[in-house]
């Protein structure tokens, strides 16, 4: 029975000192573990081995800094369908007589009686099942096409201007240049409100001073509603304009 009494003590004392190799120490004597503590100013004692909510937080903290090694904006996946797209003659002359504020039937015409988006509506990407049984559109834009983008685009820009400069107070797109005064600041503002109108946006600098200065190329006969006429026309046949 003394005998069973001390093995039975000796399993104890083993099993305690089994305790810290358990808890992550390492086995070994009291000077290898890794759970030690210090004492500090006051006589209490400061856990010198962080937590591991506590290493987390400082992960964390570090990843919103920035300092993680994120993916590279540039190595993103592309559109899985992408839009930019020519317009058709259609779709063409509906944003411009929308930006321009004209009647889509007084647009432009061709022999003043035909719909110029009618007639080159093969040439700009269309169809004509009923008419031409051209049911696919072509695979290639013709050589035709961008002469038909430059009618359809001079034509509603050259009706802009003639209605605003025979009637300046109901201007819409040239009302500071059709009043009698083409100074460099009132053209500023005319370019400006055509980026607006013609491409939803905001001119640049260096766009507004480029279109602008194309005044004084001009001839001097008409000059002002002639520069309205180009101004408008340069920003609707641009390549931004002609795609959506």
């Amino acid at each position: 029975m003394f005998l069973d009494s001390r093995l039975t003590l000796v399993a104890l004392c083993c099993g305690a000192l089994a305790l810290p190799a358990c808890r992550g120490g390492g086995g070994g004597g009291g000077s290898s573990d890794t759970e030690t503590a210090g004492t500090d100013s006051t006589g209490g004692t400061t856990d010198t081995n962080p937590t591991a909510s506590e290493t987390e937080g400082e992960a964390e903290s570090q990843d919103e800094t920035g300092n993680d090694d994120g993916p590279d904006p540039g190595t993103q996946a592309p559109s899985a369908r992408p839009r930019v797209k020519f317009k058709t003659a259609q779709r063409y002359a509906t944003d411009l007589s929308n930006a321009l504020e004209i009647p889509r039937e007084s647009l432009c015409t061709e022999l003043d009686d035909f719909d110029c988006a009618a007639v080159h509506r093969i040439a700009l990407g269309e169809v004509d099942a009923f008419g031409l049984r051209l049911f696919e559109p072509l695979e290639n834009m013709p050589l035709t096409a961008p002469i038909a983008v430059d009618r359809i685009g001079l034509t509603a820009c050259g009706e802009r201007a003639q209605r605003d400069f025979d009637a300046p107070g109901q201007a819409v797109s040239f009302s500071e240049v059709a009043s009698g005064d083409a100074s460099a600041s009132n053209r500023d503002a005319v370019v400006e409100r055509l980026y607006r109108q013609l491409l939803l946006r905001e001119a640049t600098d260096r766009e507004v001073e480029q279109v602008t200065a194309m005044y004084d190329d001009l001839p001097s006969s008409n000059q002002a509603q002639t520069w309205a006429q180009m101004a408008c026309f340069v920003i609707a046949t641009s390549t931004e304009a002609l795609f959506y």
